[in-house]
């Protein structure tokens, strides 16, 4: 399931350099970047036994103004995160990999 939340007006208010400095700051790490020029930053939030929470940033999403922030949970053993209340795959070839593959590393 992916929860999405507000930022803070400090942060949702300042041009993306500073606020990608801020991100390095707050401890999330550079991912990945989509062919639709999404910028993906993470930082892993919890781990509970093969269960793994990051927090998860997107910069630059053309389907969304500015950030949008949000916590993803993916299992490292089933290979699978959790959507809508349901363990899905993850995908060969997505985005999804990337982010498996950052957060059970």
């Amino acid at each position: 399931m992916a929860l999405s939340f507000p930022l803070t007006g400090a942060l949702a208010s300042k041009p993306i350099d500073s606020k990608i400095d801020r991100l390095n700051k707050d401890g999330y790490e550079y991912v990945t970047t989509a062919g639709d020029g999404t910028i993906y930053f993470a930082k892993r939030k919890r781990r509970i036994s093969d269960t793994v929470l990051i927090d998860l940033v997107e910069i630059d999403s053309p389907s969304s103004d500015g950030l949008v922030e949000s916590i993803q949970v993916y299992n490292c053993i089933d290979k699978t995160y959790k959507f809508d209340g349901k363990w899905k795959p993850i995908l060969a070839k997505t985005i999804g990999t990337n982010l498996f593959n950052f957060a059970c590393s």
